[in-house]
């Protein structure tokens, strides 16, 4: 009897020593789950931060070039307007320089941003894109051609480039609103190879940039300044 009570009681205690062991391993099991979800939401956040902080003034170098070029075309045909002059167009020789130095001079004014993977991704798009421009502008003269193109192919490599920038910083705005402005200038681009000639391509030209860069420039500051 006695080794029975025995045998019982040491089933007793193993029994109780299991489930105090289960209780542990629980324990720390529910301590992980919640180590990790509390880590994944950290990283999240943290990967938020990031998109914040790359988004912050992403929209200033648009609304530069933006502003520059629809000013700049408003102008001309203003002056080509009232005068009969068409050698006017040859201020857009100045815009380059213009904008490049306004965008510098901007930049020095705020704090230098954190280089991501996103923000390298589109600042070699554009060098790539702002050197065919300057290709452009340095070929066409040489070879005799028709300076006329230069704007309908500004509206199409820029309306890509826009459209490529959207993709990368997956901002569906600036992904399909550049379709209009590259319509645009396919129309141009056809009128011309046609024998047309636009005397109102410079209006166009502007108008075409409020869509291109202005509309998206205060859209992504607005969005990020939040």
């Amino acid at each position: 009897f006695r080794s029975s009570l025995l045998r019982d009681g040491q089933a007793y205690i193993a029994a109780k020593d299991n489930e105090i062991q289960t209780r542990k391993i629980t324990l720390k099991m529910e301590e992980k789950k919640i180590s990790e979800k509390e880590s994944l939401k950290l990283i999240m956040t943290m990967i938020d931060q990031t998109k914040t902080d790359d988004g912050r003034h992403s929209g200033d170098t648009m609304l530069i070039w933006g502003y520059l070029t629809t000013l700049l075309g408003l102008g001309i045909y203003g002056l080509t307007l009232a005068t009969n002059t068409p050698q006017w167009n040859l201020l857009w020789l100045s815009l380059p320089f213009v904008g490049f130095l306004s965008s510098y001079l901007f930049s020095r004014q705020r704090e230098k941003p954190m280089k991501t993977y996103v923000r390298s991704m589109i600042n070699q798009l554009w060098m790539v894109i702002g050197t065919a421009f300057m290709l452009m502008m340095i070929i066409f003269p040489i070879l005799g051609s028709n300076s006329a193109y230069i704007q309908p192919l500004v509206l199409l490599f820029c309306s890509v480039g826009v459209s490529v920038s959207g993709l990368i910083s997956q901002e569906r705005l600036l992904t399909y609103l550049p379709f209009l402005p590259f319509c645009l200038g396919l129309h141009l681009l056809v009128q011309l190879s046609r024998g047309g000639i636009y005397y109102n391509s410079n209006l166009w030209f502007a108008l075409g940039f409020v869509v291109l860069m202005i509309i998206p420039g205060h859209y992504l500051n607005h969005k990020y300044a939040k």
